[in-house]
């Protein structure tokens, strides 16, 4: 397979995905975590080439058998010595690449699910001190995820075409506000030139946050009329990342001008209000503290305007301990059937409105209810396993 620096070479590999029920309850144990990593800004694929270094069994380098041509044999092991035996076909224009420097290999590295040897990327003197250092930091960057991150931000908007996506991705990971102190990393005509590669519609979203701590006032013009364009033509790509940098810029102004484009009196797609739900979430959870009431204040209409929403909406709610809209939440419970874990994710939140306003010494701090949701999902998930199992077990009767 030819391996152009500019991608990794092979799709992610995907956790297996636990069963629908399963990843609700698993959403309502994450509800009091305090984790805010940016949900906008990470394109396909999310896994980046150091999540493929660090979670390999095995690590070579490796170039042509000449005794087999076209395929890869293992010069050098850099992980997991004595590794299993390697056997890769060699793409022609990699065999080429490598022909132009002895000091060339390909990457390689096997990972115990599936059980198999995979070809990460061309490994050249570009690469080769970059993952060096990922290999020395691994454990340093365990017990200090920041510092991974922090090492990574360096290589934002560098030359080469691998270091600079292995950065978008690690960087995009991070919370937003820790991303927008990495704005000086990119100059200015780096990101208005990712931002004009129409093919890289992707991977954007991470530059126009980075566009947003300009104060140069064609940037501002430029974020207004990309919002405006999305909203004019109904679009979803980026509109999550248009409309945080429009909130960074106009604060007040940016949310009613959301407000009146996307959630007043006009039809909009799931798809659309989905993305409007991610910027407001974004700026209420790291955005300026003044904005958070307006932000509140828009999730009734978001309620409104797409109730699948619900559970994520009340999600946050809870986490800001804001409970303006409770009773809302009650009338959506009364009037529609979510599923289960939908509704323990709502009843979680009107549980802690409940405690946040209960009179009297009993009243448990409101800052602890995400906690007694989190442990009322753990008793849960027990029964809802055992519940599921005698449900097969009568049906295979």
């Amino acid at each position: 397979m030819n391996l152009p620096r500019h991608h990794p070479s092979s799709p992610p590999r995907r956790p297996a995905r636990p069963p629908g029920l399963l990843m609700g309850l698993t959403l309502t144990l994450l509800l009091g975590a305090e984790s805010h990593a940016c949900q906008i800004c990470l394109p396909f694929p999310t896994e980046s080439l150091a999540d493929k270094v660090l979670a390999a069994r095995h690590l070579v380098l490796a170039r042509e058998n000449p005794e087999k041509p076209y395929t890869l044999r293992a010069t050098k092991t850099l992980v997991g010595d004595p590794a299993p035996a390697l056997d890769l076909f060699l793409d022609s224009t990699t065999k080429r690449w490598l022909e132009l420097g002895a000091d060339r290999g390909v990457l390689c590295a096997w990972f115990s699910d599936p059980g198999e040897w995979r070809q990460l990327a061309r490994h050249d003197e570009i690469l080769g001190p970059v993952l060096r250092d990922m290999l020395a930091r691994r454990e340093d960057w365990t017990k200090d995820p920041d510092s991974r991150i922090r090492y990574f931000a360096d290589y934002l908007g560098h030359d080469d075409p691998l270091l600079a996506d292995l950065a978008h991705l690690e960087v995009g990971r991070a919370p937003y506000r820790q991303i927008a102190t990495y704005a000086d990393r990119v100059p200015r005509e780096k990101v208005l030139e990712q931002l004009a590669i129409t093919q890289r519609l992707e991977w954007q979203a991470l530059y126009i946050l980075l566009l947003a701590q300009s104060d140069h006032p064609d940037d501002r013009q430029l974020i207004r009329e990309k919002f405006e364009r999305n909203a004019r033509w109904a679009l979803s790509l980026q509109t999550a990342a248009w409309a945080t940098a429009l909130i960074e810029i106009d604060g007040l102004k940016g949310i009613d001008r959301i407000c009146q484009l996307y959630l007043h009196d006009v039809e909009r797609q799931p798809e659309e209000l989905a993305a409007i739900h991610a910027a407001l979430m974004t700026q209420g959870n790291e955005g300026s503290p003044e904005l958070l009431d307006p932000i509140v204040a828009a999730y009734a209409r978001l309620l409104e305007r797409n109730p699948a929403l619900a559970p994520d909406l009340a999600d946050d709610l809870t986490r800001w301990q804001r409970f303006d809209h409770a009773a809302a939440f009650s009338r959506y419970l009364t009037d529609t059937t979510p599923d289960l874990a939908a509704t323990a994710r709502i009843r979680g939140h009107l549980r802690a409105a409940a405690e946040a306003t209960a009179p009297g010494p009993s009243a448990q701090p409101a800052r602890l209810a995400p906690i007694f949701v989190i442990a009322g999902g753990m008793l849960l998930v027990p029964l809802l396993l055992a519940v599921n199992g005698r449900s097969k077990a009568a049906q295979a009767a």
